[in-house]
């Protein structure tokens, strides 16, 4: 019944929904300047160093000539030099070095559209060319904001973050960079062999004595040095001369060598036995050529632990780590004995070096007197307990401090060895998870320590524990797996310390 009202005819109409913009993956290539053919292949990776190459932008098929530009400044910032003086080209069909054929702009300039069907729907790469000006081609520093986006990873060689697509080509170079570090790291040259070839091209106007000790020829820089250090040794030698034998007064050569031989260390007591051992050592390396290492004191922390960490990377005959050691800053003439504490502590207190978790990586971790290898991934990799070994070895050598506060379960690692003194050794000190392991010395356990000592008992196989489950038992499986999985040291240390000691 009409009632005299409006009245309302038929189903409201629903909104038709926008349609979403239709966005497409499109493969770039910016080439440095003005050319009609395709890169090489070995050019790729170079360019893509200098944050050029190829890389994929999101370009809405709505997208206008002004919103591309910025689209592509925004992920190639080189091209925002160019104010836009760039063209699309695209490649002809084939392999190898192909040429390119301009892709024609339209009165309003390119549009989202018109690159979605020259690129095939993202399928084939378009190449922006610059019409007049040449890009830089020089690499840029893998830390640039052009690299923030790539996925990194760490070079086992140098130690440093490079992003993974540039690896390829930074290990082509590595090696190289390797060497040149060593050359300023380490004094490595030939002077005692161009000293004795008179027909080598040398400077000789080069001042030359010659030790009134051993009577070798030396630079006259050093030999002051070397004359203290030949002294130093020449009395700890005259202690074992035979009496019998002519003395260095009555022969002008090099004294001879003294009854004691480098073995007698095995049958001296147990506190002359180091002391003996090390000295031999020494007395074989009186030839070697010196070992010099060389800090910047205006270098970064950063920079000066990755010299260090170089420095003791390197594999050399344990003569050579016997030989005399320099060291050297650039800003004047550090202390042996320095270098080699700070060589030391840094083991304990950590490398101020990102090697891809933190900004501090320390080879020993844990409680004083209790400290334990870190066995994390990257420093395994890295082989820097090997690294760890010749800075030990080194500083014993030398006189220099030794690695103090281990768990006395590494210490048996070491030098016994075997799993049932390792073990038995083991104390609650020595575990990375003994907060957890703990746990089972107690009568009650709250809700959240119940779920921790379940968590690790099912993660190292053992069955939860329950009333009737007796802990101290459990407790001490739990110790014997952290020793096996924890303190695994025969796996990395035994073939890197004897290289020093011997």
């Amino acid at each position: 019944m009409y009632s005299g009202g409006t009245v309302n005819k038929g189903k409201g109409r629903l909104k038709t929904p926008d349609k979403p913009h239709r966005v497409t993956d499109l493969p770039v290539f910016v080439l440095p300047g003005p050319t009609t053919m395709t890169p090489k292949g070995s050019k790729e990776l170079e360019l893509a160093h200098a944050a050029l190459g190829k890389k994929v932008v999101l370009v809405p098929e709505s997208a206008k000539h002004s919103e591309i530009v910025s689209l592509m400044e925004g992920e190639f910032t080189k091209l925002r030099a160019l104010m836009g003086v760039d063209v699309f080209f695209k490649a002809t069909g084939g392999s190898g070095q192909r040429k390119l054929s301009i892709i024609p702009i339209d009165s309003d300039g390119y549009s989202g559209r018109q690159l979605r069907v020259a690129s095939n729907n993202g399928k084939n790469v378009l190449y922006l060319v610059p019409l007049q000006e040449e890009l830089e081609t020089e690499p840029l520093p893998f830390s640039s904001p052009e690299f923030s986006k790539m996925p990194k990873v760490l070079c086992n060689k140098c130690l440093e973050i490079v992003p993974l697509q540039m690896l390829t080509l930074h290990s082509e170079n590595c090696q190289t960079t390797q060497e040149q570090t060593d050359k300023i790291i380490i004094d490595d040259n030939d002077d005692e062999d161009d000293e004795g070839d008179s027909d080598a091209d040398v400077d000789c106007t080069v001042e030359k004595g010659v030790c009134p000790i051993c009577q070798l020829a030396f630079p006259a820089t050093e030999l002051p040095h070397h004359a203290n250090i030949c002294a130093e040794r020449s009395s700890n030698t005259e202690e074992h001369m035979d009496p019998n034998l002519p003395s260095t007064s009555s022969l002008n050569t090099t004294p001879p060598l003294p009854v004691q031989t480098t073995e007698g260390w095995k049958t001296a007591a147990p506190s002359k036995a180091v002391r003996l051992f090390m000295e031999g050592m020494r007395r074989e390396a009186d030839h070697q050529q010196p070992l010099q290492l060389t800090l910047n004191a205006g270098d970064t922390d950063e920079e000066r632990d990755g010299t260090l960490i170089s420095f003791y990377k390197q594999r050399r005959e344990t003569c050579q780590w016997a030989a005399d050691f320099r060291c050297s800053i650039l800003v004047g003439v550090g202390v042996m004995r320095n270098t080699l504490s700070t060589a030391i502590s840094k083991l304990t207190r950590g490398f101020k070096k990102n090697m891809g978790n933190a900004g501090v990586t320390a080879i020993f971790e844990g409680q004083r007197e209790h400290l334990v290898p870190n066995l994390s991934a990257t420093i395994l990799e890295c082989d820097l307990f090997a690294m760890a070994g010749r800075m030990v070895g080194h500083s014993a050598i030398h006189g220099g401090p030794s690695l103090s506060g281990l768990s006395p379960t590494v210490i048996d690692a070491l030098i016994c060895g075997t799993k049932d003194i390792v073990t038995s050794k083991l104390c609650l000190e020595d575990c990375q998870v003994r907060d957890t392991i703990s746990l089972l010395l107690k009568e009650e356990w709250t809700d959240e320590e119940s779920v921790r000592v379940a968590n690790l008992c099912t993660e190292w196989y053992f069955p939860v524990p329950t009333k009737e489950t007796n802990r101290l038992v459990l407790f001490q499986q739990l110790l014997s797996t952290e020793a096996e999985r924890g303190h695994g040291l025969n796996h990395f240390f035994p073939p890197c310390y004897p290289e020093i000691t011997g």
